[in-house]
C-alpha cells in the first residue's frame, strides 16, 4: 500500500509478520496524497479482570481491512502516538471494514481473509500471570468520516470465586478450589453484528 510519507504509488512494504504480507492494490484504488489517511479511535468496554486491558492502558493493537471483497491490507500493527491512533494507509475509493485485536501476540493465530475473520487456536496459560486479556473489535468506515470507532470487546470471561463467612463465631479455612471442565483452547469468530462465536473448544 501507499504510505502517507511515500510520494509514489504502487510501492508494497511487507510486515514484520512473516506468515502475513499486504495485498497489492492499483493507482486507481487508493486517493491523492492529499486525502487523509486513516486514522483509529479506539475503546475498550469494562471488564471484571484483576489484569484487563482497558482505554486508559491499551498501547497498541492489530487491525486488517477489506473492501471491495479484497484485503486492503492486512494485520498491521498501530501504536499510539501522543494521543493520535494512525496508520500509514489513505482511504480508497470505497468503504472499508477492520477487523482489530489486542494483544498482538495473544497465544493463537490471526486469520483474517475477506473470506472468513477468526482468532484459530487460541490458547489460554494455565498460570494466572501468563493469561493474556483479549480484546476484539470490529467496524465499517469510509473516507468521508473522520476517525474509525473500534469498541473493543473482551474475548474471554473471567473467572471470581469468593467467600463469606455469614456467622462471625466460625471459622474456616479453605484450602483450595477446583474448577472442572474449563476450555484451555478455542476459535474465535469476528461476529457479523454483536453477537460472539467459540468453535473448536479443547478441555486442559
Amino acid at each position: 500500500r501507499d504510505r502517507l510519507r511515500s510520494r509514489g504509488l504502487g510501492d508494497v512494504y511487507k510486515r514484520q509478520l512473516p506468515a502475513l504480507v499486504l495485498a497489492s492494490c492499483s493507482s486507481d484504488d487508493v486517493m491523492n496524497e492529499s486525502s487523509k489517511g486513516i486514522s483509529f479511535l479506539p475503546g475498550i468496554n469494562k471488564g471484571s479482570r484483576a489484569i484487563e486491558t482497558t482505554t486508559a492502558n491499551i498501547k497498541e493493537f492489530n487491525v486488517t481491512a477489506i473492501g471491495n471483497e479484497a484485503l486492503y491490507f492486512s494485520d498491521v500493527n498501530i501504536k499510539k502516538n501522543g494521543a493520535a491512533w494512525d496508520s500509514e494507509y489513505l482511504w480508497p475509493n470505497y468503504d472499508l471494514d477492520f477487523f482489530a485485536y489486542s494483544p498482538s501476540v495473544f497465544g493463537g493465530t490471526a486469520d483474517i481473509t475477506a473470506d472468513a475473520q477468526k482468532l484459530t487456536d487460541v490458547k489460554i496459560e494455565q498460570k494466572l500471570a501468563d493469561q493474556k486479556d483479549i480484546v476484539v473489535a470490529r467496524n465499517s468506515g469510509t473516507k468521508q468520516g473522520e476517525k474509525v470507532g473500534l469498541t473493543f470487546e473482551h474475548a474471554l470471561s473471567a473467572v471470581k470465586i469468593s467467600a463469606k463467612v455469614v456467622n462471625p463465631n466460625l471459622k474456616y479455612e479453605i484450602i483450595g478450589v477446583k474448577i472442572c471442565d474449563i476450555q484451555s483452547k478455542g476459535t474465535f469468530t469476528y461476529p457479523a453484528l454483536k453477537a460472539v462465536s467459540y468453535t473448536h473448544l479443547t478441555l486442559p
